[in-house]
């Protein structure tokens, strides 16, 4: 697992465990402790003592290089923050923002760079629109202008929000692995490497498969459930869990009864 952040445990938690319970008819809730099974990533408990033992992973984004899956290193985490803290000087909020740093700046010098490029590329295109509504930027259709970002981006895409989770999920690919993979294909993909790496105790484990930060349509439920109906696997359940407006939330595609 992309080790999950104690905010992003919190969101997580407030968004996957609704779910889950409304459909268990369960209590479970978080708590901060010591994990109950080995290579469980993160654990919830309820009143009666049982433990809900969860296998974090993001979703691939090529089918044979582990180092295409999404890294969130300290020093690109701090470049990140840079970002979401000058939108907000900039006014930009009520959206939710993918990024794929195709190329991360390499240094401070050039990430205060980077962050001033792309924040005024957002603004820019965020204000333009005078509905808000989604707006998509690729390395390809980058205007003169904005020629700049594409030292370092190839890809943003801004997603309406209700403002209550204003922020920036973003992912380090190479320009060629972005597109060649669709949602289906990053999703079995997941599910089989980390049924690989989980072989022995995957029948004690949920899988949440988490697709930030390049979002699932709500049309690809099916596509999930049929595929993995087909194959079958191990673990004990499989979700899918994003915090994108539409498919917003977390969704069960598959159980062993």
């Amino acid at each position: 697992m992309s080790e999950l952040s104690p905010m992003e445990v919190k969101i997580f938690s407030e968004f996957f465990l609704p779910n889950y319970n409304s459909k268990n008819n369960a209590n479970f809730f978080y708590k901060d402790q010591d994990k109950a099974i080995i290579n469980s990533d993160l654990d919830f408990y309820d009143n009666e003592g049982n433990v809900l033992s969860i296998q974090h992973t993001r979703a691939v984004g090529t089918e044979n290089d582990v180092d295409m899956e999404i890294v969130r290193p300290g020093n690109s985490q701090k470049l990140v923050n840079d970002l979401k803290n000058e939108l907000k000087i900039r006014g930009v909020n009520n959206c939710h923002i993918s990024i794929n740093f195709s190329n991360p700046p390499r240094d401070k010098r050039e990430g205060k760079i980077a962050v001033y490029w792309v924040s005024e590329l957002i603004r820019k295109k965020y204000f333009d629109s005078s509905r808000k509504k989604i707006f998509s930027f690729s390395q390809e259709d980058c205007d003169i202008y904005f020629k700049e970002c594409s030292k370092w981006i190839s890809e943003i895409k801004i997603f309406e929000d209700d403002g209550l989770h204003f922020g920036i999920s973003w992912s380090k690919y190479p320009v060629e692995a972005i597109g060649l993979l669709d949602s289906t294909t990053r999703f079995i993909n997941a599910v089989e490497k980390k049924e690989a790496k989980n072989y022995f105790n995957a029948d004690k484990l949920i899988l949440v498969v988490d697709f930030s930060p390049f979002p699932f349509d709500e049309k690809d439920l099916l596509d999930f459930k049929n595929k993995l109906e087909s194959i079958k696997t191990k673990f004990k359940a499989v979700w899918v869990y994003q915090l994108w407006s539409g498919a917003r939330g977390a969704f069960e595609i598959y159980k062993n009864d």
